[in-house]
């Protein structure tokens, strides 16, 4: 069974809104994927929150938003371990439960891995502050002078209160190395509500746990954690615990949950959210669960596909040709090029890998060989955008633009170690937003569009690259980034460099950059395309 299939079975459990109890927005759910106190005192915790919600802040909350808020008013529970499904509003909620316990006077950090998340949590701090009751903006030091420069990074990092009380926003470190330097929670104790979790190395738990001395009173402050399960450590250790401490709650979501709440209004808005086509985030943010970076490829098996000749592929209604070239570095035996093609539809075909010799490398000979036998290709299938590794490539790109306006194509030399494409990541597009940098861009689109099922390879290419596709895994990086495990480790996985796939992946990039700039199509939007220095077109 398909992550997504998962996901389908889940909604299909759903019960409907109809047998439900209304709740003072939405509904209260059936279903949790974990819960750790009895349901007759959590609607007795989230008819406490929804008061204080309504009375502070004059806003409904869902019921589960509820249950968080009483939860942390309560008392009864020292730490909260929290779930939930993307776009919940989780920032929403640790902005109304942090002004509330700065307001009840206490010494209240948010708190994320980098500044970026903290002041995520900042920011609906801000937000419920300017619609809070009267009494809570009163005690607010210098409000009157505050409310007019909101904007200041000052009055963004910190509120201060009548009373003692403070909000604070500091950074964690999203790494070891990070939580080492640059980590703001040493020597500081008090209230920890900490986003993103998950992505907090384990020295920066060790940090917040102050907590659990600072106060005077000798009780243990609250540490409210939320996240999504990105990835093991501490969060998802005291998520699975199977046998919590009495003063911890639980509260683990999932999609069902959601749709239950009536927080996502329809299965079919779902379905049809590309967190759902791509597999990682549909595990992570739909089914709420932990991917299993370790044991699994990030490819689903290859699909075949094969022609008897090429007057069959032309055949094919809109078919329109690419390239993909793997050239590492000078003086490598061979270069390894990738014809692929688009039919009308959006299906992409992976016909061939040719291997195109090097011998001895000759300064301005050797380049221009190559580039004839590329050209001969290009006058062959009418090839339109060509991306080509650079490195020694270099040279490649800047010989085949020569020829791009005789024979119309755009070549793009691509750096797997640069950073991700600044204008997709602009306009949202998956592969390039959560990506570390280039080389897990090319390999996310591979994997999006090989999800969607409209990707088939010939026979013989499958034979090539699928073992190589097999030995790659995901990693997660700062900021909930997604990275590849090392090449080294691919080579020593399979005894060789993956210069095949990579030749593939330059091929798909091929297909994404030309539909920028052409039509629209589920894995390249158009946008404004920013030609770079190495990409030329005729």
């Amino acid at each position: 069974m398909t992550v997504q299939d998962k996901v389908r079975k889940l909604c299909s459990q759903a019960t409907p809104t109809s047998n439900l109890r209304r709740w003072v927005r939405g509904y209260i759910p059936e279903h949790y994927k974990r819960l750790t106190c009895p349901m007759d005192v959590a609607i007795e915790l989230a008819e406490k929150g929804a008061t204080e919600s309504i009375t502070a802040f004059n806003t409904k909350p869902y019921f589960t938003q509820s249950l968080l808020i009483g939860a942390f008013l309560d008392g009864r529970y020292k730490t909260m371990v929290v779930v939930t499904p993307s776009q919940y509003g989780k920032s929403w909620t640790c902005g109304q439960i942090a002004l509330l316990s700065g307001n009840a006077g206490h010494r209240t950090r948010v708190a994320g891995g980098d500044e970026k998340t903290t002041q995520i949590i900042m920011d609906n701090v801000l937000l419920h502050l300017q619609n809070a009751h009267p009494d809570i903006q009163k005690k607010v030091l210098d409000y009157g002078d505050r409310i007019e420069k909101l904007q200041s990074s000052v009055t963004k990092k910190r509120l201060t209160f009548q009373g003692g009380g403070l909000i604070e926003s500091v950074t964690l470190g999203a790494s070891v190395n990070d939580a080492k330097k640059y980590n703001k929670a040493i020597g500081r104790g008090g209230v920890y509500i900490v986003d993103e979790a998950a992505m907090i190395p384990e020295d920066a738990f060790a940090e917040i746990g102050r907590r659990e001395f600072s106060s005077v009173d000798g009780e243990k402050e609250p540490l409210f954690m939320i996240s999504n399960p990105h990835q093991t450590g501490h969060f998802y250790d005291a998520l699975t615990d199977e046998n919590p401490p009495e003063d911890t709650l639980i509260v683990w979501m999932d999609v069902r949950t959601s749709l239950e709440e009536g927080r996502i209004p329809s299965v079919k808005r779902v379905l049809e959210s590309d967190f759902f086509k791509n597999n990682s985030t549909c595990q992570r943010y739909f089914l709420c669960e932990l991917e299993d970076y370790s044991e699994t490829s990030m490819f689903p098996p290859c699909q075949t596909k094969d022609f008897n000749s090429i007057e069959q592929l032309s055949n094919i209604p809109g078919i329109t040709f690419f390239l993909g070239i793997d050239s590492a570095y000078k003086g490598k035996d061979n270069l390894d090029m990738c014809l692929g093609a688009e039919d009308s539809a959006g299906n992409i075909y992976v016909l061939d890998i040719a291997t195109l010799q090097t011998k001895k490398w000759v300064d301005g000979e050797t380049s221009e060989r190559i580039i004839r036998q590329i050209l001969a290709v290009v006058s062959q299938f009418h090839v339109r955008y060509i991306s080509v590794d650079i490195g020694w490539g270099v040279y490649l790109v800047e010989g085949l633009a020569k020829h791009s306006s005789r024979y119309d194509f755009t070549v793009e030399g691509v750096n797997f170690g640069s950073g991700a494409s600044k204008d997709r990541i602009k306009a949202r597009h998956y592969s390039a937003k959560y990506a570390s940098n280039m080389r897990s861009e090319l390999h996310m689109d591979l994997q999006s569009v090989m999800s969607t099922g409209h990707v088939y390879f010939t026979t013989g290419v499958k034979k090539l690259v699928e073992p190589q596709m097999q030995a790659v895994r995901t990693c997660v990086k700062g900021g909930g980034k997604f990275g590849i495990i090392p090449k080294s480790q691919i080579k020593a996985s399979i005894g060789k460099s993956p210069d095949e796939l990579d030749s593939v992946l330059l091929m798909i990039h091929s297909v994404v950059r030309y539909n920028i700039g052409t039509r629209d199509i589920s894995l390249a939007q158009t946008n404004y395309y920013e030609r770079t220095d190495l990409t030329a077109r005729g």
